[in-house]
């Protein structure tokens, strides 16, 4: 269907996704390190059989398929890629698995066909009855960046002046996914809206495992669901003998309470008795009275009975690596996750124990170079508090009660919005020192729902107090929207892959080979660096900014010239270019094997070489490096399916080889993220990939492709606010 709102000449394509989904083919990673990089690495290819409804078909046989491998530079493969096995049977959840071993590079650096930056790709298919898919492998043997070295031009005077560019493209191996420890916290009181809300999120955690990769280490934590019946009959020891501290101190100044606000504060119910309270009972304390009184905080037109046994928060399982090369590990966290249960009238909600046991497993099990996250869900209704900051245990504080319909919209007859401001505050002050220690919190709010009919119960301003920003609140207001808000925060989590670089071109000593002789000579004897304001050196960082720098003083120091880079993500691309004065004959080779590129993990490589020769009065200056071109990137219209197929043109003018990788990013991440990487033929191509939409979120996405080789200057194409997706099953396509 054609829109009429459309924007020039732009066009407004609606299309459906109506045809029967019978397999879907995946591998993970798709992008991977070389054997030699890597030992052992594989990657798992899935395809899942499906019947016309959507459900796992089992025995059924898969074949898989690899086509002839390419490289960036030909020749320097020592083995190729391999399938472990072309056919599987699928099993009872309708997967069929193979094992892809990727090749090995050279890696003897005195060999012609050693590159420190080596490519490799091949396609991989899977087939099943007349279904056909095909998806595209690559290894690599660098984990971060790739480099090249530009001289123009190659050939000068002595005394003349020639110009060095290094140019470096985030679209390593290891730039696939950020190593990230991850915990996952589940309310399991019943005020979560019980069963029927618990399925959503089971199957959401389950979906989050089942698409971590190699480097996302998952914990999982829980409350509301006594996990610890450490006293009888419930609750802690801890609590109980609070109580009865309380019970013995007639002054009611306790000074352990309250440590979450400028109040002395009281365990409400004895916690012998969670299981069982009305609010009629006589086992309640009430400040200043003391206990055997009636629960009058706890009135309500319905007698409704508190039941609160535990509500104390429990690390269900330690952080495991839970890529898809760890199976076992897969299989026990979602074995944990399946096991949840959620009683609809047991339970209290104790957000702070929640985000205290979190905290407690990243600073005992996390590794702080890991990105460290906690992921919180609810309705915002908080009734418990920890028996102090940290703690694991809850009470029932005494400001706790129905606040009949406060907040909703409603009326009065919802006595079961029941809060506690103290737990509240308890638990935003947990927050806070998470936050404090660099951990990044994601929410995902609902509203309460299935108690006596009552819909729409949240306290959303409360629950987006315990995020880190804005951007990491999400709010489901239909609870089968929760996978996909999972997915979103996986992607963000994982994808926004950087590294902090730095690099040292090093030149203090320089080997120059003039008459077939070979000397090391001083570098300030060998080049001068020129300051140009307009030219040298000048830099275009990863976000887009260019601007001069004088290095003068570095190169009258020590002859080196040093960068700080800063954060590189997947996608990016930096250079810096600066102008050198020969003063000798002879050829060279620069920035030479004392220069270094270096990450924050504590790897370093070294640049790649560029070539320069020195004579004396030659009449020809060299000639230009040559540069790739890319046009006309643009959205085709000539499929009306959940696949949107891209094109473009690009002319590369080299003798090898160029690598093109395709990214995207959307208005709401404008992270760039890895889409798909091929290698190029010398000459003139119109270039195609389908991408396959139907699993991204709703939003406004654009498309950039980088092209890069060793013998030609990079070529990049954006075409930005390129496709439009609304709520699924439908998206829109804008076509330039």
């Amino acid at each position: 269907a054609i829109s009429n709102t459309s924007v020039s000449t732009s066009k407004t394509v609606q299309f459906y996704n109506t045809a029967p989904v019978n397999m879907i083919f995946s591998a993970t990673p798709q992008v991977m390190p070389s054997l030699d990089a890597k030992p052992g690495q594989t990657a798992q290819l899935v395809a899942k059989v499906m019947d016309m409804m959507g459900n796992p078909v089992p025995n059924q046989t898969v074949t898989f398929s690899m086509g002839a491998p390419t490289y960036t530079y030909p020749n320097s493969s020592i083995s190729g890629p391999m399938l472990q096995n072309t056919s599987a049977i699928t099993d009872v959840n309708g997967t069929a698995i193979v094992n892809f071993v990727p090749g090995t590079f050279d890696t003897n650096k005195g060999n012609v066909s050693y590159d420190p930056t080596d490519t490799g790709y091949v396609t991989v298919a899977a087939t099943w009855n007349t279904i056909n898919q095909p998806i595209q492998l690559s290894w690599k043997n660098y984990p971060y960046l790739s480099e090249q070295t530009t001289i123009t031009p190659q050939n000068v005077n002595v005394n003349g002046i020639f110009s060095v560019t290094i140019s470096l493209t985030a679209d390593g191996w290891n730039l696939t996914g950020t190593p990230a420890d991850v915990v996952i916290v589940t309310d399991l009181a019943g005020g979560i809206g019980g069963a029927g809300r618990l399925a959503n999120t089971k199957a959401s955690e389950a979906g989050f495992i089942k698409n971590a990769t190699d480097n996302t280490y998952i914990s999982l934590v829980s409350f509301g669901d006594s996990p610890t019946p450490t006293g009888p009959p419930y609750a802690s020891a801890d609590t109980i003998a609070l109580w009865n501290l309380q019970l013995a101190n007639t002054s009611h100044k306790l000074t352990p309470f309250n440590p979450y606000g400028n109040v002395w504060d009281f365990n409400l119910v004895n916690p012998t008795n969670w299981n069982s309270i009305v609010s009629t009972s006589t086992d309640c304390f009430v400040y200043g009275i003391g206990s055997g009184h009636a629960c009058t905080n706890a009135t309500n037109p319905m007698s409704y009975q508190y039941l609160n046994p535990g509500s104390d928060a429990q690390i269900d399982t330690d952080l495991m690596n839970a890529g898809p090369t760890y199976p076992a590990n897969q299989g026990a966290l979602t074995g944990i996750v399946n096991g949840y249960t959620s009683y609809m009238n047991y339970g209290g909600t104790d957000y702070a124990a929640g985000i205290n046991a979190a905290i407690k497993e990243l600073n005992s099990k996390g590794n702080p170079t890991h990105n460290q996250t906690i992921i919180l869900m609810g309705d915002g209704i908080n009734m418990m508090a920890p028996i102090a900051p940290g703690s694991l245990e809850s009470y029932w504080p005494s400001d706790w009660n129905p606040r009949n319909g406060t907040g909703t919209s409603e009326g009065p007859q919802l006595w079961w919005f029941d809060e506690s401001d103290i737990g509240k505050a308890a638990s935003v002050d947990a927050a806070n020192r998470a936050k404090s220690q660099g951990i990044t919190i994601y929410g995902i709010g609902f509203p309460d729902a299935d108690l006596s009919g009552h819909n729409n119960i949240s306290d959303m301003a409360f629950f987006g107090s315990m995020v880190s920003a804005p951007s990491t609140l999400y709010f489901a207001p239909d609870p089968t929207t929760m996978t996909g808000i999972f997915q979103i925060i996986e992607g963000e989590i994982q994808n926004t892959a950087g590294v902090n670089t730095t690099m040292n071109l090093n030149m203090q000593n320089v080997a120059v080979t003039y008459n077939n002789v070979t000397n090391m000579t001083p570098g300030n004897q060998t080049f001068n660096y020129i300051y140009d304001p307009l030219a040298s050196t000048i830099i275009t960082d990863q976000n887009g900014n260019t601007y001069v720098i004088n290095q003068t003083d570095d190169w009258i120091q020590n002859q080196t010239l040093s960068f700080d880079i800063g954060k590189m993500t997947v996608g990016q691309t930096w250079s810096a270019t600066f102008e050198l004065q020969l003063l000798l004959p002879g050829s060279m080779n620069l920035p030479g094997n004392q220069s270094t590129i270096c990450f924050n993990t504590g790897e370093c490589m070294q640049p790649n070489g560029g070539s320069i020769n020195g004579v004396y009065n030659y009449t020809n200056t060299g000639f230009n490096m040559p540069a790739i071109t890319i046009t006309d990137l643009q959205v085709q219209n000539n499929t009306i399916t959940n696949v949107a197929p891209l094109q473009w043109n690009i002319t590369y003018p080299g003798s090898q080889f160029a690598t093109e990788t395709v990214y995207y990013n959307s208005q709401s991440d404008p992270t760039w993220k890895f889409m798909y990487q091929q290698p190029v033929n010398p000459g003139n191509w119109t270039q195609s990939y389908d991408w396959n939409v139907g699993s991204l979120p709703p939003g406004v996405y654009s498309i950039e492709v980088i092209a890069y080789a060793h013998d030609a200057n990079s070529g990049k194409e954006v075409i930005a606010d390129a496709l439009t997706l609304g709520q699924s099953p439908k998206a829109f396509i804008r076509l330039q």
